[in-house]
This record gives C-alpha cells, sequence and structure tokens, in this order.
C-alpha cells in the first residue's frame, strides 16, 4: 500500500541521515505534513550516488525504451536537468547526476550531485522562482574554488601512525578518507588522534580509527 511504502520512505531517508523529513505520499504533491529540508535532501542524495545503479540512471541525459505493445516504436526519455545537457545554457561541466522538481506550492526545486577531480559536492535549491540553475552554479563555485579536498595520499596518515608506535614497522591498509577545508587552512593545522578499535571488532584486523579535528569541529575520520 502506498502508506506501508511511505513509511519504508521515511525509515530509509533517517538511515540515509535525514532528521526532518515526513513523506505522506509517493508522488511528492503538496500536503501540510509532507516535507522535508535542504539538509534531509543532501544526506539522501549523498548514500543515493553510493548506489551505482541509481548514478547509472541518475547521470544519464537520455535512455531508449525498447518497443511495447502499446508503444511499438519505442520511446525516448530525456533527462530534464539542464546541467547535464550541453546544448543548454544552464550546462555546467562538473555536474554528474541530479533532481528536478516543481509545484505550484514547492516552486522550483533542484538537488545536484558535481565532481571535480577528488572533491565531490551536493547542492540542494528548494522553494525557487526559477534561478535555482544559476544559484546552484554559484554555490558549486564558490565551493570548488574556496576550499580543498586532501586524501589520505600525503596526508601523514603513515607519519602520524608511525610516531604513535614509536616507529615500529607497520603493516597497515588505510581506506580512503577524503577531507575538505578551507583553501586558506593547511594540512598541517589540523590536530590528530588515534581511536582503538572495539571488542566488537575483533577478529576484524581493524586497528582503530585516525579523528582529524579543526579548531574543535571534526573534519574527517
Amino acid at each position: 500500500s502506498e502508506a506501508a511504502f511511505c513509511e519504508r520512505m521515511n525509515e530509509r531517508a533517517a538511515q540515509a541521515g535525514a532528521t526532518n523529513s515526513n513523506f505522506l505520499n509517493s508522488n511528492g504533491l503538496p500536503n501540510d505534513n509532507h516535507y522535508t529540508t535542504c539538509y534531509d535532501m543532501a544526506m539522501i542524495m549523498r548514500d543515493a550516488v553510493q548506489n551505482d545503479t541509481f548514478l547509472e540512471i541518475a547521470s544519464s541525459t537520455s535512455y531508449e525504451a525498447l518497443p511495447t505493445n502499446i508503444q511499438p516504436d519505442g520511446y525516448s526519455f530525456s533527462n530534464s536537468h539542464r546541467m547535464m545537457n550541453q546544448n543548454r545554457d544552464e550546462y555546467y561541466e562538473y555536474a554528474v547526476a541530479g533532481k528536478t522538481g516543481y509545484t505550484s506550492k514547492a516552486g522550483n526545486t533542484l538537488v545536484t550531485y558535481a565532481k571535480n577531480g577528488d572533491m565531490e559536492l551536493i547542492c540542494v535549491i528548494l522553494h525557487s522562482l526559477q534561478t535555482q540553475y544559476s544559484d546552484s552554479r554559484t554555490l558549486f563555485e564558490y565551493g570548488f574554488q574556496n576550499f580543498t579536498c586532501y586524501n589520505n595520499n600525503g596526508m601523514g596518515f603513515f607519519s602520524f601512525l608511525s610516531s604513535t608506535f614509536d616507529d615500529s614497522p607497520l603493516s597497515v591498509q588505510l581506506d580512503d578518507c577524503y577531507i575538505l577545508l578551507p583553501a586558506s587552512v593547511p594540512f598541517s593545522a589540523l590536530n590528530s588522534r588515534l581511536e582503538y578499535a572495539q571488542e566488537e571488532d575483533a577478529g576484524s584486523n581493524l586497528l582503530g580509527y585516525v579523528h582529524y579535528e579543526y579548531q574543535g569541529a571534526e573534519v574527517g575520520v
């Protein structure tokens, strides 16, 4: 049923990190108790783009459906996200995937995932009056131009671990980690601390987690 479907929607959104959303229908049409936030839509998109099938669909500019008994000549679908269409003035070279939306009550809405090198950003525009594309571009450019993305290649992880264990021989494999910092903040300005693995991690060969903080705020693990 639609009610059961929406219950699953709310559960899944919460798993993705949404904290202030409530879905009452599966079509997005207005309802006073059907709502979300920019933050929640960003969390949902961040979770969704980890799914290869979703990313393939959402990043496609067009799709040719096979013929059916109703459409014997097949059917062509076009992605309505203008930032992904090279023939539109709104085209943005770093846009990878996204979702458009509109109702008279919600206005123009747009969620976009963009990637420039190692830096991945998500922009959410809600309740816009036809400025969703220009606003998205402005916010993306601000992010790409004013922040730097560091990964664990050359970030000082191994030197930190070596100093922690008195230069003992190490055989440590690091999971990918990316830290986003203002362009004016060098990686050397971060504080590092090691959190050892817990008992429940026993047998997993997990040593622990390296936490990176800047001015008291955690910026990466």
